[in-house]
C-alpha cells in the first residue's frame, strides 16, 4: 500500500525583493503590453512575503534548495502545468486543445507530456520559459472568464522517459524514483490575500470564481505558485566524544540509510488532496553523499580527552532527502585508532532514528552523532528551520500592481 505524502511545510523559494512585501510578481501589464488587448500567460513563484521556496543547493542529485538564486542555476528547472478546472480533460495536450490545456510541454515540444520547462528570473518573479520564448495567450472573448488551475514541480535532476508519465482526466502523475539526494518540490497556484485585498463586494468574488483567466489577468492577477517540499531532510553532524586522557583518531567513511525509494508524484490535479508523492516497494539502502552528488569524504577526528577540551562539530556530506517514515535504519562505516590497535566496520545492527510524530515531509531534521568509540555512538534528532535563503535586488522603481 501507498504512502500519502501530505505537504506541511512551505519551500518559499525566496525571490524575495528588497523594499517590496507583495505577492512576489513584477510589472503592470498594461504597460508591458501597449496597443495590444492580447494578454500572455504570466506565471509568478512567491508568496506575500516575498518569498517563492525554502531548503540549499548544488549541481547533481542538485540537493538542497534555499534561495530563488539556486533555481537559477544550470540545469535548476521547474515545470508548469496550466489545465483548466472546467473544461476538457487533462488528456489533452497544449497542442491539441489550448482551451483545455493552457500550458504544458508540448507548447514547445509536440508531443511532449511533461509540464513546460521553466527557470527562476534573476530580474523578477515570472518564471522563464527555457525551451523557447513562445508566448500563450489567455483565451479572451467568450472564453475569457474560463478559469484554469496551475501547477508546478521541481525533481530535481532525475530522468524521466515520457513512459513516466500518466495522465488522465484529471490527473497528472510520475512514475519516478529517488536515490536520496533529489530535492523535490511541488505547488499550485492559489489566490494571495495580498491579490483578494485589492477587491471587493462583487468584483472580488468574480475574481475569485474565475481564477485564472483572462478576466483576472486584465485586473493584474498572476497565478502565483509557492513550492512546496515533499520528502524529508536529513543532515548529520558529528561531535567528538570525551575519552578521559585518551585521543581515539576515529574515522567516519560511510553513511547509510534506509528507506523508501519507489513513488508516484502526482503534480496536477482537480482534486488538490491527490497533490503529493505515494511511496511504495520495499526500503533500499541509500548512501550519504556531498551535497554535489560526488562520494562521500571521509570525515577523521579525534575524540576528547577532557570535558574541558573545545567540542567542534562537523558536518558529514550533503543533505539525504527520503520519503517520510516513523524510523530510519541508520549504518555507519567506522574505524578507531588508539595505543596501536585499530577497528573498522560497519555496525552489524542498524541504529533506529527516530522523530516524535515520525519523520514528516517538508521537515527538515539535524542528526547529531556523539562518537565516543568504534561501539560507541550516541545520536539524537532534532528538528531545525528549513531556513530560507537570500533575496534577489530588483530595481526599487519596479512596483508590483497594487503596491503603493
Amino acid at each position: 500500500m501507498g504512502l500519502r505524502l501530505k505537504h506541511i511545510c512551505c519551500f518559499v523559494l525566496p525571490a524575495i525583493f528588497v523594499g517590496c512585501s507583495d505577492d512576489s510578481y513584477r510589472g503592470r501589464l498594461d504597460e508591458m503590453l501597449p496597443d495590444t488587448d492580447k494578454l500572455p500567460v504570466m506565471v509568478s513563484l512567491g508568496d506575500p512575503t516575498g518569498n517563492i521556496i525554502s531548503g540549499k543547493a548544488s549541481t547533481k542529485g542538485t540537493g538542497e534548495v534555499d534561495s530563488a538564486s539556486d533555481l537559477m542555476g544550470e540545469g535548476r528547472y521547474l515545470y508548469v502545468y496550466g489545465l483548466s478546472s472546467t473544461y476538457g480533460t487533462y488528456l489533452l495536450k497544449g497542442e491539441e486543445k489550448t482551451y483545455s490545456c493552457l500550458i504544458d510541454a508540448s507548447v514547445d515540444t509536440p508531443g511532449a507530456v511533461g509540464g513546460r520547462r521553466a527557470k527562476a528570473s534573476g530580474d523578477n518573479a515570472f518564471v522563464e520559459w527555457v525551451d523557447s520564448d513562445k508566448p500563450v495567450y489567455w483565451p479572451s472573448g467568450e472564453m475569457g472568464a474560463i478559469p484554469y488551475d496551475f501547477f508546478a514541480y521541481y525533481i530535481d535532476d532525475i530522468q524521466l522517459t515520457p513512459s513516466d508519465y500518466e495522465r488522465t482526466d484529471d490527473r497528472i502523475a510520475i512514475r519516478l524514483k529517488i536515490d536520496g539526494s533529489n530535492d523535490i518540490m511541488s505547488g499550485k497556484a492559489v489566490l494571495t490575500q495580498k491579490q483578494l485585498s485589492r477587491f471587493s463586494g462583487d468584483e472580488k468574488t468574480k475574481v475569485q470564481k474565475f481564477a485564472y483567466s483572462y478576466y483576472t489577468a486584465l485586473r493584474e492577477v498572476t497565478p502565483t505558485i509557492v513550492l512546496n517540499h515533499d520528502l524529508v531532510r536529513l543532515d548529520f553532524v558529528v561531535t567528538p566524544g570525551v575519552t578521559l586522557g585518551i585521543n581515539k583518531e576515529m574515522a567516519i567513511s560511510r553513511v547509510s540509510v534506509e528507506s523508501l525509494t519507489e513513488a508516484k508524484f502526482t503534480v496536477a490535479a482537480q482534486d488538490q488532496s491527490l497533490l503529493g508523492l505515494d511511496f511504495s516497494g520495499e526500503a533500499e539502502k541509500l548512501y550519504l553523499t556531498e551535497s554535489d552528488g560526488t562520494p562521500f569524504v571521509p570525515v577523521t577526528f579525534f575524540t576528547r580527552d577532557s570535558e574541558s577540551a573545545p567540542a567542534e562539530s562537523m558536518e558529514l556530506g550533503g543533505s539525504f532527502f527520503l520519503a517520510p517514515s516513523d524510523v530510519y535504519p541508520l549504518r555507519m562505516e567506522v574505524s578507531e585508532k588508539y595505543g596501536g590497535n585499530e577497528s573498522q566496520g560497519e555496525n552489524p545492527i542498524p541504529v533506529p532514528l527516530s522523530a516524535e510524530g515520525g519523520f514528516q515531509p517538508g521537515t527538515r531534521y539535524k542528526v547529531n552523532m556523539t562518537v565516543i568509540g568504534f561501539n560507541n555512538i550516541a545520536v539524537s534528532v532534532s528538528i531545525v528551520p528549513w531556513q530560507d535563503g537570500g533575496g534577489m535586488i530588483v530595481d526599487k522603481g519596479d512596483e508590483a500592481p497594487g503596491t503603493e
